[in-house]
């Protein structure tokens, strides 16, 4: 899916990414159109920036606890060339990604998409206070921000390409896809087809594991509890990390396509 990252920002960085997001000359920007920058919950981009210091010194003075870095989040959602974002989509990333950042409340922050004009990608950025009024930190403790956003996303995106399929318009490429394109062209095997093609394919968490270990994948981490797994492959020295809950995606998927190739050859030899 889109890949969306969550980047923490200390007091004294905020005014330099706010003049980069709106910074049509930076040389990062040659290619990009900016959209004008978005505010909420204060009235423009300085009044954000006092806002978010003035919480973020208001945190540091409480007894207790450790003291505060980061005076907000910069949320990043980067779209692969070729999306060619409609305007009713990119407002769906946007209220997600908003809906993200606020954890329940109204957001406040600074918000735009940079839009490239050659090649149809496009970030869309949201620089959020990380505390309230009152110092009281807005994220949800209970939760990885990270793998929220990235859930949450995954989820827009895939609303957006069954609208896309019904229009006939070209799917919104994966993240897993574009990585999966340049795997095959260093001529790396396909893993989540490797597991379909088992006797026996994993679909649960448990039988992950022992599946990975049948391939004779070494695996350096396993945490389930933060859906996390990292592995490599025989031969190879550096270990990759997925989401154990998108492996079992995938893999799901991939033996449906199994399934369907094999009933498409059947049909043919009758």
């Amino acid at each position: 899916m889109p890949w969306s990252n969550a980047i923490g920002a200390a007091p004294d960085a905020l005014s330099g990414i706010i003049e980069y997001l709106d910074d049509g000359k930076h040389p990062h920007h040659k290619e990009y159109l900016l959209t004008p920058l978005e505010v909420f919950g204060v009235k423009s981009p300085r009044d954000f920036l006092t806002y978010a210091v003035t919480a973020f010194a208001k945190n540091s003075q409480k007894k207790s606890g450790r003291p505060p870095v980061n005076a907000a989040t910069w949320f990043v959602i980067r779209m692969p060339d070729g999306t060619w974002l409609k305007e009713d989509e990119r407002s769906a990333y946007q209220v997600a990604a908003r809906e993200e950042a606020g954890c329940g409340e109204t957001v406040v922050g600074v918000m735009n998409s940079h839009r490239n004009r050659l090649t149809g990608a496009e970030d869309i950025n949201l620089l959020a206070a990380a505390f309230t009024p009152r110092g009281e930190l807005v994220r949800d403790r209970n939760r990885d921000p990270i793998r929220s956003l990235r859930r949450r996303m995954d989820e827009v995106t895939l609303q957006l390409n069954t609208l896309r399929k019904s229009k006939g318009i070209a799917l919104i490429q994966t993240m897993q896809e574009v990585k999966k394109a340049k795997a095959l062209e260093r001529g790396e095997p396909d893993i989540f087809e490797m597991l379909a093609r088992l006797p026996k394919p994993p679909k649960k968490i448990t039988e992950l594991k022992a599946a990975l270990i049948l391939l004779e994948c070494e695996i350096t981490r396993w945490n389930p509890d933060r859906d996390s797994i990292s592995f490599k492959l025989s031969r190879k020295k550096k270990a990759k990390r997925f989401r154990i809950s998108q492996m079992l995606e995938e893999v799901g998927k991939m033996l449906k396509k199994l399934i369907s190739i094999g009933r498409e050859n059947d049909e043919q030899e009758m």
